[in-house]
C-alpha cells in the first residue's frame, strides 16, 4: 500500500498492488477535489475507487463516487480493498469526515452499492434540487462507507 499525492508509481510485478493519489483542478464553481485508490496488475491500471467533490469534504457540494474494475479482476475482493485502502487515507488526511454524505449517480453495478449498505435518496428524483445529493440515487455516510 501506498500513500502519494502525485502520480502513484506502477507496478510490473504480478503482484497486484494499490495505490492512492489526490488531485484539485479548476472548476467553474470553485476547485474540484478527487481522491483516487488504484487497482495495478502488472504495470496495468485493472480499477479504481473515486471520490470527488468541489471544494472537498465538508464544502457542502455534493461528493460523488464512483468504482470500477475490469470484468477479469471482478469478483476477487478488489473493490473492497479500493474502498478500505481509500478510506484509511482519507481519515488521516482530513479529520472529523466521518458524517460526510457521499452519493452516486446511478446504480449499475448489479447491487454493489446496496450490498456495501447504500440508501435510496430519497431527493434522488429531484435533479434541480439546490442541496447536497439533489439528483444522486443513492448515498452512505463516510464511516459507513470505512466499514465495508
Amino acid at each position: 500500500m501506498e500513500f502519494d499525492w502525485q502520480e502513484p508509481t506502477r507496478n510490473y510485478s504480478s503482484t497486484p498492488e494499490i495505490t492512492v493519489c489526490t488531485h484539485k483542478h479548476s472548476h467553474h464553481a470553485g476547485e474540484y477535489h478527487t481522491y483516487k485508490s488504484i487497482l495495478w496488475i502488472q504495470g496495468k491500471e485493472c480499477g479504481s475507487f473515486i471520490l470527488g467533490a468541489i471544494g472537498g469534504f465538508r464544502s457542502g457540494h455534493t461528493m460523488s463516487m464512483e468504482i470500477s474494475i475490469e470484468e477479469e479482476h471482478q469478483k476477487k475482493g478488489y473493490s473492497t480493498i479500493l474502498i478500505r485502502t481509500l478510506c484509511q487515507f482519507i481519515s488521516t488526511m482530513v479529520p472529523n469526515c466521518e458524517s460526510q454524505l457521499l452519493f452516486i449517480d446511478t446504480d449499475a453495478s448489479s447491487g454493489f452499492w446496496d450490498h456495501i449498505g447504500m440508501k435510496h435518496n430519497r431527493y434522488y428524483e429531484r435533479f434541480t434540487a439546490d442541496r447536497e445529493g439533489g439528483g444522486y440515487e443513492k448515498f452512505i455516510t463516510f464511516e459507513a462507507l470505512c466499514k465495508v
